[in-house]
């Protein structure tokens, strides 16, 4: 790819004509890339088969083809319509509950083994009562540390303890029975780490039908 090609990446332009048929481009003089491959991802990442259905019309797919007729210039064609389904697709939003997280930062050896560890610390520190409370709890290592890493900024690794509850009292930071002040209690316990505490989030649950 060009060098900056990345940055700056153009707004997409579909100019669409009235058989249906297009050519996908973008904005003048930015970054990024049109051509028959981005063109057929973005596609594929849309659709979940052959038929795409939309509440006035179905879409099918089957002899879509992509042509590049010009740097950044894509003609779609092929792509054929047909009555819309019986049935049409309705989203649902609604309040999912909160969710909060604690990270800890480790450094150096036998990191797998220190992670069971401090997980075996914080279940026991925020107790069987508690954790029902949560609809999910899930521990995470994310990141490695390297043999003989050059510095401790590469030998550090974040480890996530991630919860979700319907009740926002069990996140609340001025409670002595709730999530954080029961992981704060690890703190000093463990091997030596260092912490990050996001806000508490309110989670929205969206369905497609």
């Amino acid at each position: 790819m060009k060098a900056g090609k990345h940055l700056n990446l153009g707004f997409p332009i579909a100019e669409v004509d009235s058989a249906g048929n297009c050519v996908i481009s973008k904005q003048k003089d930015t970054g990024g890339v049109v051509n028959a491959e981005t063109v057929t991802s973005q596609l594929v990442y849309e659709i979940s088969g052959p038929w795409y259905y939309n509440s006035d019309v179905v879409a099918l797919l089957e002899d879509v083809k992509a042509e590049e007729i010009a740097p950044d210039r894509v003609r779609i064609t092929g792509i054929k319509g047909s009555p819309p389904p019986p049935t049409t697709r309705v989203g649902f939003t609604a309040e999912g509950g909160y969710q909060a997280e604690f990270h800890f930062y480790l450094v150096g050896l036998d990191m797998e083994e220190k992670c069971r560890w401090m997980e075996e610390q914080a279940r026991y520190a925020i107790g069987e009562e508690i954790m029902q409370k949560f609809s999910l709890i899930a521990f995470q290592l994310h990141g490695t540390s390297p043999i003989n890493p050059r510095n401790q900024q590469v030998a550090t690794v974040d480890w996530r303890v991630f919860a979700q509850a319907p009740n926002a009292e069990v996140f609340r930071t001025d409670t002595p029975d709730g999530f954080y002040r029961k992981l704060l209690e690890i703190v000093l316990q463990s091997c030596p780490v260092g912490i990050s505490v996001p806000p508490i989030l309110l989670l929205t649950s969206s369905d497609t039908m």
